[in-house]
């Protein structure tokens, strides 16, 4: 394994993702543009998360703040949350399986 104290994020990486996932935000699917990318750790570096190529995804401008704290499964709950006491207003309905 690489010393991960070392790993830079290049552009190729950036350029792999982008294919990789493509052109789409990891989290929601819309897509991504020059000016509405940003990169974020899968794992938060906060949470014990690696700076590692395998550790970084592609989202959107308004959810890299939320991915670079939190990780997926709080950011799905928190929306889940959010559907559950609001959904209605927007015709939205939830419900856990």
């Amino acid at each position: 394994m690489k010393d991960q104290s070392k790993y830079k994020f290049k552009v190729s990486d950036f350029r792999d993702l982008l294919d990789s996932q493509k052109k789409q935000c990891f989290l929601t699917g819309r897509e991504l543009t020059p000016e509405n990318t940003y990169a974020e750790h899968i794992l938060p570096l906060g949470k014990g998360g690696l700076h590692s190529k395998e550790n970084i995804v592609l989202v959107i401008d308004m959810l890299s703040k939320l991915k670079r704290y939190y990780t997926i499964e709080e950011i799905i709950e928190m929306a889940f949350d959010i559907l559950s006491v609001k959904g209605k207003e927007y015709g939205i309905k939830v419900s856990r399986k």
